[in-house]
């Protein structure tokens, strides 16, 4: 992708253009799946581990990425929807780890129901992840 739109795009959130910044997102923007800081580190080395931890912590807090929360107590991050507020109604969709080929995608479009909780308690995250065998890979 463009650097000049990823610049644009960083600076709508208020966040600084760095050359990392800028590899980062355009990492999350190739790839429709959420990285972990591991695999982020192997696919853009030199970079330092981090630096990589921050950016995704700056994009995180910007609304820009989104964490996920596996099973294995591994942490994803994944593209926050373009027109996502990053409040709990935003983030209330499900998230599908392949078991196969062990990529996460982020379902945007498969909503988590709403949950009755008692008085008192107020949501701020939810996080639903499916394992399974994804379309790419159950065609194989």
């Amino acid at each position: 992708m463009n650097n000049e739109v990823l610049a644009q795009e960083l600076a709508t959130k208020n966040i600084r253009p760095t050359a990392v910044r800028l590899r980062v997102l355009n990492k999350f923007r190739t790839y429709s799946v959420a990285f972990s800081l591991n695999e982020l580190e192997h696919e853009l080395t030199p970079v330092d581990r981090s630096t990589l931890f921050r950016t995704l912590k700056t994009f995180e807090e910007g609304g820009i990425i989104h964490s996920v929360n596996e099973e294995n107590g591994q942490v994803k991050y994944a593209l926050c929807a373009k027109d996502c507020s990053c409040s709990y109604d935003d983030h209330r969709h499900v998230h599908f780890n392949c078991q196969s080929c062990l990529k996460t995608f982020c379902l945007h479009d498969v909503r988590i129901q709403n949950v009755a909780l008692p008085s008192g308690f107020r949501p701020m995250d939810a996080n639903v992840v499916i394992k399974g065998i994804c379309s790419a890979c159950s065609a194989v």
